[in-house]
């Protein structure tokens, strides 16, 4: 099963706000929470300071489009850019990949490891407060095959 696509919206001091979330592919569901996501923030007087993604690992496509979509986002409005790994959103957990693939962070390092049972994974949750520490400017996404 696809996890929904989820945005949050952060205060400048990393305080949580307001979540907008999709259950659309993700070439439908970014288009549609940043549609609602601008007038949530007019309606508040807000605007979009910097940008901070999820770069992998995960589904191929969804992270060639988020990819696609965040950069073309910050070219068209000059904001900072910012990635992490999903496994600081999810407890780190395993992240599910294909069959009884499923990708693990091992003392830093991303590793694809088949399990005979599926391991326990726990969804992808947006953080009370936005830690600016798990994130960082290497904003490759993370592919374990290469791009098309």
């Amino acid at each position: 099963m696809q996890e929904p696509t989820q945005v949050g919206v952060y205060a400048l001091d990393g305080q949580f706000l307001h979540a907008f979330s999709s259950n659309e592919r993700t070439n439908t569901a970014l288009i549609q929470i940043f549609k609602i996501l601008l007038k949530w923030l007019e309606a508040r007087h807000l605007n979009i300071q910097a940008l901070y993604y999820v770069r992998g690992p995960g589904s191929f496509m969804a992270m060639k489009l988020t990819h696609i979509f965040v950069h073309a986002w910050v070219l068209l409005n000059p904001v900072p850019l910012h990635s992490a790994l999903g496994f600081a959103f999810n407890e780190n957990s395993p992240i599910k990949a294909f069959g009884k693939s499923f990708y693990v962070c091992e003392d830093d390092q991303v590793a694809l490891k088949t399990f005979e049972s599926p391991p326990a994974c726990q969804e992808m949750r947006l953080p009370p407060t936005l830690d600016p520490l798990l994130f960082a400017a290497d904003n490759e996404p993370l592919y374990f095959l290469p791009p098309v």
